[in-house]
C-alpha cells in the first residue's frame, strides 16, 4: 500500500494491486485542470504523457515557448521577432526584451548534453525580470493558447513560482508535485544523457528551487524506476478528483 500526501483531504491509501483501469469517459464535461510541478528528472514528462495517453488529457507547458525563443535566438531556428510579438504585447518592451536577449546570446557558450538547460533557464528569467508587466509573460502566453482550445482535461507542466501563483492560486488549478530524491534524479539524468550537466548552479536555479516553498494539494513520490507505480497513483488521483467533483 502506498499513500498520497494530501492537503485538505484525509490521507487516503490506495491498493496498487486493485487499480481501476483509466476510463476517459469519466472526464467528459468535467473541465478538470491540473498543474504538475517537479524538479529535473522527477518524472513530470512521464506523468503528463500517461495522463494524455490513458485519460485523453491535453498537455501544455510554459517551457515550450521558452524553448522556441531560445532556439530562435541561438540557432536562428525560428522567427525571433514574431515570437516576441506573441509573448510580449507592448512594442517598446518587445524591443527592450530583444536587446537583452541578444546581449545574453553574445556571451552564451554552447552546453554539453542533449538539453541546453542554462539557456532555457536564462531566457525564461530575462523576460520575467525585464519589467513588472512581464513578470507573468509566459503564463499569459500559455493562457491565450489554452483559451483557443477546448478540452475536458487540461494538464500544464509548470516550473516557476509565478506559474503556481497564476494558475493554482488565482485560477484554482489542482496542483501536483512529482518528487524524487536528488541522487535518483542525478542518476536518471545521466542515464538519459551521459553529458547531462549536474552543475549545482543549474540545480539551484529558481526554476528548480521554487517547488521547495510551495504548498501542493497532492504529492507523488516517484523514487522507483518502475513507472507502473507512478501511473497507478496518477490513475487513482484522477478517479479521486472526478469523484470529488461529483459529490
Amino acid at each position: 500500500m502506498r499513500a498520497f500526501k494530501l492537503a485538505g483531504w484525509k490521507c487516503v491509501k490506495f491498493d496498487l494491486g486493485m487499480t481501476q483501469s483509466p476510463d476517459p469517459t469519466l472526464l467528459e464535461g468535467s473541465n478538470l485542470r491540473l498543474a504538475i510541478m517537479g524538479k529535473m528528472a522527477a518524472g513530470k514528462t512521464f506523468a503528463s504523457g500517461h495522463l494524455v495517453e490513458q485519460w485523453g488529457g491535453k498537455a501544455w507547458t510554459t517551457s515550450e515557448r521558452i524553448k522556441q525563443i531560445s532556439h530562435a535566438l541561438i540557432d536562428q531556428n525560428g522567427d525571433l521577432g514574431a515570437l516576441m510579438e506573441v509573448v510580449i504585447v507592448d512594442p517598446t518592451l518587445q524591443e527592450l526584451a530583444t536587446r537583452e536577449l541578444l546581449r545574453f546570446a553574445d556571451s552564451y557558450q554552447a552546453e554539453p548534453g542533449l538539453k541546453p538547460r542554462r539557456l532555457y533557464q536564462e531566457v525564461g528569467q530575462i523576460l520575467r525580470d525585464l519589467d513588472p508587466s512581464t513578470r507573468f509573460c509566459w503564463e499569459e502566453d500559455l493562457e491565450r493558447r489554452l483559451e483557443a482550445t477546448q478540452s475536458d482535461f487540461t494538464i500544464i507542466d509548470i516550473r516557476a513560482r509565478e506559474s503556481f501563483q497564476y494558475f493554482v492560486e488565482e485560477r484554482a488549478y489542482h496542483s501536483l508535485l512529482i518528487s524524487a530524491p536528488l541522487e535518483v534524479r542525478h542518476r536518471r539524468m545521466l542515464e538519459r544523457d551521459s553529458n547531462a550537466i549536474t552543475d549545482p548552479a543549474l540545480l539551484n536555479h529558481v526554476s528548480e528551487t521554487d517547488v521547495d516553498s510551495l504548498n501542493f494539494e497532492f504529492v507523488i513520490e516517484n523514487e522507483q524506476d518502475d513507472a507502473s507505480h507512478l501511473f497507478a497513483e496518477l490513475d487513482q488521483l484522477i478517479v479521486g478528483l472526478v469523484g470529488k467533483q461529483q459529490q
